[in-house]
């Protein structure tokens, strides 16, 4: 129908082009011409240097440059995207490399490379001028699709990384994401420094609404321009390229990308060799209800099913909104002013559809809603609650009533039995999960505490006696003994002490057991040692020459027949001598064969010592 030119004497390049409701053409690029054909009285008339970024209106026949004004630095400046409001005001994004102006009281990160303007329909007053990104000095991204949307709120999007430095673009600048901020409820709050980047202002760019990354930890994204649109609502729509191989050394070519991709998509595996081709779409709209459900511990994100008595953790997620309203489907209904998670504790078993209503005045929409079923379930499984365990002692883990179990704890442990033992040296925790076959998810802790132990030691002494039974001395030796602690001795024949230092006569020859007991708590502990405590009788008189009748010298241990300290383990020395004192036998280790042997019949004395009791003296009647 018609066409023309428009430009300088330099190099022009037009990126952007909007009509308003007169058809007339809006046109927005970047320029190196010293005589840009501006507008008298136009926001920008001189040309800066460098390249400057320029705004034009076109008569809807091509007739006239209605309007137009430069806009830039004495460095680089370049408009790429423009868009008009319902009152027709123009705004444009774009690139710079100066010191671009910022009016007071608006957002921004001054000394970064990506700026927004607002200017009136005949571009000679500016609105606001702002700049966003990494404060880098020179452009992080490039900028791929820009909108205005009903309520006037701002939307930008962009992608920077290694494969724009590797062209040459910005190189050696860190130009990138890295560096760029985003919101706490960002859909992907870190980046590789090669990714997506959105950012959503309000109409005045006061307020930052939302801002996010978009794309791999590893992979390099880009697009080459033409695919990238915003929809009035607020939806980006990107078609671009993923999963780079020639600027990304890391990931393998054919294999599944990191870009993220949703469950059921078309392709989640890049197919190139290079790059493959990445679609999606996301929702920056500033007003979105939105529910996520989980654990009472926060850690299991999307949990849907629940067994009373667990609560369900609803996250209000929502972009956007000032006031909340909730509705749990059991009859429980709570209005909020902020976004703070709830805990919720259903009390019967059912189905409950969880509404949340977000409003907020000041949007286009006003109000969004949306919902989330959630199933409540009576709980089948058993947990045990937690225990003591004494020192030394293994222990039963106690679950049950589920499909699944898994166990694990410190050290390693693990286990799938529903009660595994354990023998901690420590108070230690075990956690516990159980998939129940009505669908639940039960997770618990059990901590045993471990009792120390205390160990029992004490010492014993006969005291000595020549013949009568002797008594026994003991004395309390344990260590890190605690006010609480329990200790007696229990000497086996019905009697106890719980002195410290005690002694014992027994009233029956035998091999006594002596213990000491030692009690923390509910742990017991013993200690032991068997001691032989006799009475001996030593003869006076012997008669060699009647085999089997008191032929030889014998000491008798206890009132058995025959029975010696030897048996016991207990050595004796023997010592004999005569009337005048002279010593006729000795040795030091009896074995009970003396009979007098070429000695005359008479008088002699002895000297007997057994081991561990007294040394006896006395005289002994040889008779032959």
């Amino acid at each position: 129908i018609w066409g023309t030119y428009l430009g300088g004497n330099g190099t022009d390049a037009a990126h952007t082009l909007k009509l308003d409701s007169a058809k007339n053409i809006f046109l927005a690029g970047g320029t190196t011409s010293t005589d840009f054909p501006v507008s008298t009285g136009s926001y920008q008339t001189l040309y800066r240097g460098n390249v400057d970024g320029w705004i034009a209106k076109v008569a809807a026949d091509g007739s006239a440059v209605l309007h137009a004004t430069l806009t830039g630095t004495e460095n680089y400046n370049q408009v790429y995207f423009l868009d008009l409001n319902d009152a027709e005001d123009v705004y444009v994004y774009g690139q710079t490399s100066g010191n671009f102006p910022i009016t007071p009281g608006v957002y921004s990160n001054p000394g970064s490379g990506q700026f927004i303007q607002k200017f009136n329909n005949r571009l000679d007053t500016l609105g606001f001028s702002t700049v966003f990104g990494g404060g880098k000095g020179v452009p992080d991204i490039s900028p791929t699709a820009f909108l205005v949307n009903d309520c006037n709120n701002l939307y930008m999007a962009g992608w920077g990384g290694v494969v724009n430095t590797a062209n040459g673009f910005w190189n050696n600048t860190g130009s990138g994401t890295n560096g760029l901020t985003t919101t706490a409820d960002a859909f992907q709050l870190t980046t590789s420094g090669s990714d997506f980047y959105f950012i959503v202002l309000t109409d005045d760019a006061k307020e930052r609404l939302y801002a996010t990354f978009l794309g791999g930890t590893q992979s390099r994204t880009h697009v080459d321009g033409g695919t990238s649109r915003f929809d009035k609502g607020g939806i980006v729509y990107h078609s671009v390229c993923s999963g780079c191989a020639a600027f990304n050394a890391t990931i393998p070519q054919h294999s599944t990308s990191d870009f993220p991709t949703t469950p059921g998509a078309w392709s989640r595996t890049n197919r190139s060799q290079n790059c493959n081709n990445a679609a999606f779409k996301f929702d920056l709209s500033s007003l979105k209800a939105r529910i996520l459900t989980n654990s009472a511990r926060r850690d299991l994100p999307g949990l849907k099913v629940v067994c009373i008595p667990d609560p369900l953790v609803f996250e209000n997620l929502s972009t956007g909104g000032e006031f909340f309203h909730w509705d749990f489907g059991d009859g429980t209904k709570i209005s909020k002013t902020d976004t703070a998670f709830i805990t919720h504790e259903y009390k019967d078993p059912g189905q409950y559809l969880v509404k949340l209503v977000a409003i907020d005045q000041g949007t286009c929409q006003v109000v969004d809603s949306t919902a989330t079923l959630v199933t409540v379930n009576i709980a089948q499984s058993f947990v045990q609650n937690d225990a003591d365990v004494c020192f030394g002692d293994s222990y039963q883990l106690k679950a049950s009533g589920a499909t699944t179990y898994l166990w694990t704890g410190d050290g390693g442990f693990t286990s799938t039995a529903p009660t595994p033992v354990v023998a901690p040296e420590d108070t230690a925790a075990y956690y516990v999960t159980l998939q129940e076959a009505n669908g639940c998810v039960r997770k618990d802790t059990v901590q045993l505490n471990v009792i120390p132990a205390i160990t029992p030691e004490f010492e014993w002494v006969k005291q000595p006696d020549c013949l009568a039974r002797p008594e026994i001395s003991v004395r309390n030796m344990t260590d890190s003994v605690q006010t609480e602690d329990l200790m007696f001795f229990d000497f086996g024949d019905g009697t106890t002490s719980d002195l410290e230092e005690d002694g014992h006569l027994f009233e029956n020859d035998g091999v006594h057991n002596i213990r000491l007991v030692t009690q923390r708590e509910f742990c017991v502990y013993e200690k032991s040692v068997s001691i032989p405590v006799f009475e001996m009788f030593i003869p006076n008189v012997i008669t060699p020459g009647h085999p089997g009748h008191n032929d030889v010298f014998t000491i008798r241990y206890g009132k058995a027949d025959g029975v010696t300290p030897a048996d016991y383990g207990f050595n004796v020395t023997l010592t004999i001598y005569n009337r005048w004192g002279s010593m006729v036998y000795q040795t030091g280790n009896y074995q009970y064969d003396w009979s007098g042997e070429g000695l005359a019949a008479g008088i002699y004395y002895y000297e007997v010592s057994v081991e561990g009791h007294a040394t006896c003296k006395s005289w002994l009647q040889l008779v032959k």
